[in-house]
């Protein structure tokens, strides 16, 4: 759907509520869903409530077919507001395909406590988010499916979100977001006393990651004034509650560590063999 599109920018809009043309027309909106006018943003929001049917969005309308989206920018971006009731259910779904052309599937669910992988799904927890206020919450996507099946991120083919939450923008980053851009010089534009600059929360990107941070541009931004935070979610952060953790009852299929680490872990008891036959 995006192949031929410009992906060398900062960022990738894939969903925005201001006004009715693509690429809110490329969604597909189920009857639970509302345009709703947010007071403190002053601006229209998306609101997926939980009322008896679960509200969805998906991108593109029919998952299902040959062609995906064809995204290639590594972090995807949803700004969403969660209630403060941690029992209210949230979810996303990525479609992807990998670098052996294999398609597979990414559902994150702010219920799930642990995560469990198979070839060609990955069920992974949202811990930690904050909620009451707006959040980017941005997926690691590269890392993920690395750690999550051993191989690195062709594209991403299709997503959706499940309620419940107030959904503002959806958007691809080239770059792990860091802190809020500065107005451009000489614009005239200050920013007030009351502004509140994005935190950053989350340990989804490493130290050591090769790609330098780089701000959410002002395209995607919320308004300054707005109380705004930045959650990373990636392999290093998921797949350590893997570790700390016992395996799954009940689930075989899903209770084996993802095949990112199932080499690291057969290192290490090759490793203790050599030792132990050294000692003896």
């Amino acid at each position: 759907m995006f192949e031929r599109a410009l992906q060398a920018a900062p960022s990738f809009e894939l969903l925005s509520p201001q006004g009715t043309g693509a690429p809110a027309s490329l969604w597909k909106v189920n009857a639970g869903v509302q345009k709703v006018y947010d007071k403190v943003l002053k601006s229209f929001v998306y609101q997926l409530a939980a009322n008896g049917t679960q509200a969805a969005m998906q991108l593109p309308k029919d998952d299902r077919g040959k062609q995906g989206l064809g995204l290639v920018q590594p972090f995807l971006v949803f700004q969403v507001f969660l209630p403060q009731n941690r029992d209210r259910p949230f979810s996303l779904e990525i479609g992807v395909t990998d670098g052996s052309r294999t398609r597979r599937r990414l559902l994150f669910s702010a219920s799930s406590q642990e995560a469990q992988t198979n070839a060609l799904n990955a069920r992974l927890p949202l811990t930690g988010l904050r909620r009451g206020a707006w959040l980017n919450l941005c997926l690691d996507l590269d890392s993920l499916v690395r750690g999550s099946f051993g191989q690195v991120l062709k594209s991403v083919d299709s997503l959706a979100v499940h309620s419940e939450c107030r959904l503002r923008k959806v958007f691809t980053l080239r770059s792990p977001p860091g802190s809020s851009e500065e107005p451009p010089a000489g614009t005239g534009v200050s920013e007030p006393a009351s502004a509140l600059p994005a935190t950053v929360e989350g340990d989804g990107v490493s130290e050591g990651d090769r790609r330098a941070a780089e701000p959410i541009p002002r395209s995607q931004d919320f308004p300054t004034g707005i109380e705004q935070h930045i959650h990373v979610v990636g392999a290093e952060q998921v797949f350590s509650l893997l570790e700390d953790r016992p395996p799954a009852v009940g689930t075989p299929e899903c209770s084996s560590p993802p095949p990112g680490q199932q080499q690291q872990q057969q290192q290490q008891q090759q490793q203790q063999q050599q030792q132990q036959q050294q000692q003896q």
